[in-house]
């Protein structure tokens, strides 16, 4: 059976297809590059020749396969099992999309609104209590990025052993030590000092933060200090945060502000698409946010 899995959810498209690989031996995942030097018919007759196979995922090849006439994917694959995954939106105009469209099983994977977020989240804790405070935080600060949920919700589950999760865990566990970092290295751009900047940068990444955390903390930071700049912006932000934006604000003009946004979006679509390179990306917003100040 074939599947076309695609949207920008990844977060819920790789649950999806863990579930599909459970019937297989696991799965194993070809990405673009990959085409290359991968043999086809060898791969899907091994599929078909050996016992339980793993589940093959082609990973963001559709434009590439389209254009290097892989269409014999679709006579290949026998009775193997073969999922399309695409990290963002597909191209309809291409004939292997069109072919996935009218014959794979085709499953879309758009971000969830807000609150579907919230919903995910009383259902990810299932019988474990949250404060309604405490999720609006969570919130907040992520958005409706799952990846980055998770991972605050797993800390938060082992940190509380049982009780109610509070307001003040979440300030304590998941935010005020990275929060504070990303502040510190804000601060040190906005003066200038790109040595400090890129030694907090890299000690954030050996501490094994996960880049996409990061990149939402310093897309969190810089929406914040853009919201200062307007009445009432900061109105609901923690007392921590509002202090700290503000001390920081003075240094940075509203129109710098936007054409650092503007290169955090850019980033931010190239990286969910697979265009970009979140990590090495984010050494080369260092050096850009340094020519803006």
């Amino acid at each position: 059976m074939i599947h076309l899995i695609y949207g920008q959810d990844s977060y819920r498209a790789k649950k999806e297809i863990d579930s599909l690989a459970e019937k297989f031996s696991g799965k194993r995942i070809i990405f673009g590059e990959d085409l290359e030097t991968i043999n086809l018919d060898q791969l899907f007759r091994q599929q078909s020749l050996f016992g339980k196979q793993p589940l093959i995922v082609f990973r963001d090849i559709l434009r590439i396969a389209d254009q290097k006439g892989f269409m014999k994917i679709r006579d290949l694959h026998g009775g193997a099992g073969v999922v399309f995954w695409e990290t963002g939106e597909v191209d309809r105009r291409l004939r292997l999309v069109k072919w996935l469209l009218k014959n794979a099983r085709v499953k879309k994977f758009t971000p969830l609104k807000i609150n579907e977020v919230r919903k995910w989240i009383y259902e990810y804790l299932s019988e474990k209590e949250i404060e309604s405070a405490a999720v609006e935080m969570l919130i907040d600060h992520h958005g409706n990025n799952l990846i980055l949920l998770e991972q605050e919700l797993k800390k938060l589950q082992s940190y509380t052993d049982g009780r109610a999760i509070t307001l003040s865990d979440i300030d304590q566990l998941c935010v005020r030590s990275v929060e504070a970092n990303i502040f510190s290295f804000v601060d040190a751009l906005s003066v200038g000092d790109q040595k400090k900047a890129g030694q907090l940068l890299s000690n954030l990444l050996d501490e094994g933060q996960d880049p996409w955390y990061l990149f939402s903390m310093i897309v969190r930071q810089f929406r914040l200090l853009i919201l200062s700049h307007f009445k009432k912006g900061l109105k609901g932000q923690h007392p921590f945060v509002v202090q700290k934006i503000r001390q920081q604000a003075g240094r940075w003009e509203i129109k710098r502000l936007k054409k650092v946004y503007e290169c955090l979006l850019g980033i931010d679509a190239g990286a969910k698409t697979g265009q970009k390179d979140l990590e090495t990306e984010l050494w080369l917003l260092l050096a850009e946010l340094h020519r803006l100040t």
